[in-house]
């Protein structure tokens, strides 16, 4: 199953402060799921509570037949081979649909919330289909998540 979530990066030396706020959301989002049900693993999804957090980046997958691909976020993202004319830094995360699903689109708000304009960020489903990751946002927060995608012109 080939179910992605993509969001695109300014390139700037400019973003240790949203970096810092949510890599804490993230971890509050990651440890509410787990302690709700939902398994994670390191990069691989082979070891139990394996997630990894540092002040250059943290990663986290599902755990063993949970797991896809790893989701990754770094402090700050420099010019990869994955990078548009409009000086952003590309990069996604295929989920396949599996429980880590919600984490990582509750995080993709959290990351909106945090880093505004200086993210894009899209997906192969529709906002209706990140109903659990709105959900958890809203539970940890307090709030609702606004949708991060932007407008589609008709």
């Amino acid at each position: 199953m080939g179910y992605t979530h993509y969001w695109e990066r300014k390139v700037s030396d400019d973003t240790k402060i949203q970096y810092g706020k949510l890599a804490l959301d993230a971890k509050k989002i990651v440890d509410y799921a787990r302690t709700h049900g939902v398994s994670i693993g390191n990069w691989d999804g082979e070891i139990l509570n394996g997630d990894e957090w540092s002040e250059s980046r943290f990663d986290f997958n599902g755990y063993r037949d949970e797991a896809h691909e790893t989701f990754v976020w770094q402090a700050v993202v420099g010019e990869p081979t994955y990078m548009n004319n409009d000086g952003y830094s590309f990069d996604f995360c295929k989920t396949a649909w599996k429980p880590y699903d919600k984490i990582v689109t509750a995080i993709l708000c959290r990351a909106k919330y945090h880093y505004g304009n200086s993210i894009k960020i899209s997906s192969d489903g529709s906002w209706d289909e990140w109903t659990s990751g709105r959900d958890l946002y809203e539970e940890i927060f307090g709030e609702a998540a606004e949708c991060p995608f932007e407008p589609v012109e008709v």
